[in-house]
């Protein structure tokens, strides 16, 4: 049976990415307060807009098993939002959902029946044509409120800090394609439950309903369940895959993401809002693999305003 071997390079730093995606936009909003953009401070006649969103745009994600070589798959697709929001002044609170349906190829995949990768210690190791694509889709749902901490620069910039607790389920398939007549495909892995942690934001207004945020996220604590991801079939009969939900900490379960976002409001009621999130994802039990996504929107709002 025709084999072919695949010996992946070296990865970069895994660290690097994470901070650089974690630091510009930080970098990037200290510098437009130092700049102190022309703003308008804001005064008893403010309103606090009800915010009620949808938004689409990209979402690109990378699945790393740094057992094996390492493999990485990689997915591009699109991704469907929906959001409530309350702005105001000193609390503010967000209840999103989001969707993505992705079909993931393997880096530097090759054509055969078999494809041959090394573990860490130099031994072999054989997957069949099948694992050359993985299918999956991905709901969370999350919620996040937080409360004003410090404010500066006579009310147009915001320190808030708060929770999060976030909803996700995360089912994924492989498929066999063993030729334009015949598709198999099988359940190879899953992962859902919920999760909690802390939140913050940092806050400029620009005009004076428009703001430019970043946040950012770290969860703390998870109750999740996970089938092992590719457990060999002969290995299968010692996986118990209805032994129930976990809790984990952030030694087990490492997730953190950061978002750089900017509203735009045309009028009263409408306005835009361009978003970019970077997240990082680790669960290391019962087999560690890491999510690495870039997610980049574009979203319409509709305020529903009531003055103070």
């Amino acid at each position: 049976m025709f084999q072919s071997k695949v010996i992946f390079p070296p990865m970069l730093p895994r660290n690097h990415a994470g901070a650089a995606a974690f630091l510009a936009p930080v970098i990037l909003l200290l510098s437009l307060c130092a700049a102190d953009l022309r703003s308008e401070e804001i005064d008893d006649e403010r309103y606090r807009p009800h915010e009620l969103g949808i938004a689409a745009g990209l979402y690109h994600n990378r699945f790393i098993d740094d057992v094996i070589s390492p493999v990485v798959y990689t997915a591009s697709s699109p991704i469907y939002g929906l959001f409530y929001r309350f702005a105001g002044e000193v609390f503010r609170f967000t209840l999103s959902v989001s969707f993505v349906s992705y079909n993931a190829g393997l880096r530097d995949g090759v054509t055969g029946d078999y494809l041959e990768v090394f573990y860490s210690d130099g031994d072999p190791y054989s997957y069949p044509r099948s694992k050359h694509e993985l299918s999956g889709h991905r709901v969370e749902v999350n919620c996040f409120g937080s409360t004003r901490v410090s404010s500066f620069q006579e009310g147009k910039a915001g320190l808030f800090l708060g929770f999060k607790f976030g909803i996700y389920s995360e089912p994924m398939k492989n498929i066999d394609r063993w030729g334009s007549d015949m598709v198999w495909e099988e359940d190879v892995s899953s992962l859902d439950g919920l999760s909690a942690g802390l939140s913050g934001t940092l806050e400029r207004r620009i005009r004076n309903f428009d703001r430019l945020s970043v946040d950012l996220d770290l969860t703390v604590l998870s109750f999740a369940s996970r089938l092992p991801y590719y457990t060999p079939f002969w290995t299968w009969d010692a996986v118990d895959p209805d032994k129930g939900y976990n809790f984990m900490f952030p030694n087990e379960f490492l997730q953190w993401s950061t978002r750089l976002a900017y509203v735009f409001w045309l009028g009263d009621k409408l306005g835009f809002e361009a978003e970019y999130r970077f997240q990082h994802h680790r669960v290391t039990e019962p087999r560690s693999l890491r999510y690495i996504s870039h997610t980049a929107t574009l979203g319409f709002i509709y305020a529903i305003k009531s003055k103070k």
